[in-house]
């Protein structure tokens, strides 16, 4: 998304480490939205936010541009 400012859903942290180190999830749908940051004295203007997005299954998954909510 262009910015250096990642941040991570706090669901999606949980569901990263659900399975410990050693067993790690191996595909995960996420969302990565870019927002304005509320910060005036931010180094960028915008930061990105990754949530999760829960799926059955993954087969036949494409890519979706999605129109902001």
């Amino acid at each position: 998304m262009g910015t250096k400012d990642v941040r991570l859903d706090p669901t999606l942290n949980r569901i990263l480490w659900s399975r410990g180190v050693k067993h790690i999830n191996h595909r995960m749908r996420v969302r990565i939205v870019r927002r304005r940051n509320d910060d005036d004295n931010a180094k960028e203007k915008f930061y990105s936010y990754v949530t999760h997005v829960p799926v059955t299954m993954f087969k036949y998954l494409t890519t979706v541009v999605v129109e902001y909510e």
